[in-house]
């Protein structure tokens, strides 16, 4: 401030003109009047410094006021970053979990499937054992039921003569007899050795009176099965070996047409 004291009253040296012109003169006067002023009011009295100094302090506790909510923002994020964080790995943790979940889940649809499959396979498989025994004791009992027919009607005149009088009292012996003239007129023709039991024109004409299966049975036929188990077939078979006990041996009464009366 000394120097600038010392410059209002200073002249050029070549002007002889104040360093100064009037305004800046003016200013600078007026900066040294402040100035005075201020320095006297600091040492005369401590009320301006307690101002100054409660400015400062009020400045001093705005800044750290400022400082620490830029800190506490500054935390708030850091706790925030870590809260999003410990929600994410929580998050991932669900998501495995869920898949672990679901696929043990899958794993037990896929086993209990498999375990059903099991169970509907063992229970086809005793399904088809409890049949294949139902169709061999049907099977069985068909043998014999079919033994004992054969078996109850003796070969030849007797079981013949027994037969056609049962055979009289639903239908004459007319059929009976042109199936015994077929075989008679061609014992080498198989067609008139083989009647199958379900034929229709064998069942219209012969089959379904009662004494015409017994009929057959004493001139020699057997009844048989053949074919396979799904598709089975009776048939009324004139076996090799039973000509001459069975139908040969009544044959010349029927191929003369006699008959037996």
């Amino acid at each position: 401030m000394n120097k600038f004291r010392e410059r209002c009253s200073m002249l050029d040296p070549v002007t002889q003109q104040p360093r100064f012109g009037p305004k800046m003169l003016a200013k600078v006067q007026d900066m040294l009047r402040r100035y005075d002023d201020v320095k006297l009011a600091v040492e005369d009295g401590a009320p301006l410094r307690q101002q100054v100094e409660a400015k400062r302090d009020r400045l001093a506790q705005v800044q750290a006021e400022r400082e620490k909510e830029q800190a506490d923002r500054k935390r708030e994020a850091r706790e925030a970053e870590r809260a999003a964080e410990l929600a994410r790995a929580h998050e991932q943790e669900r998501l495995q979990q869920e898949t672990l979940a679901h696929d043990a889940e899958q794993r037990r649809l896929e086993q209990a499937r498999i375990e059903a499959l099991a169970v509907a396979a063992n229970k086809k498989r005793e399904q088809r054992e409890l049949e294949r025994v139902q169709e061999g004791r049907l099977r069985l009992e068909e043998e014999e039921r079919r033994a004992r027919l054969n078996a109850s009607i003796p070969l030849g005149k007797e079981g013949l003569e027994r037969s056609i009088a049962v055979l009289r009292e639903s239908t004459g012996d007319a059929k009976l007899l042109a199936v015994v003239g077929n075989i008679c007129s061609s014992p080498e023709n198989a067609a008139f050795r083989h009647i199958p039991k379900e034929n229709v024109h064998f069942h219209a004409d012969l089959g379904k009176y009662e004494g015409g299966y017994q009929c057959l049975l004493a001139l020699g036929f057997r009844e048989l099965q053949q074919g396979d188990d799904n598709e089975p077939k009776l048939v009324f078979v004139l076996e090799v070996g039973l000509e001459k006990r069975g139908i040969f041996a009544v044959g010349p009464l029927w191929c003369c047409g006699v008959g037996l009366n």
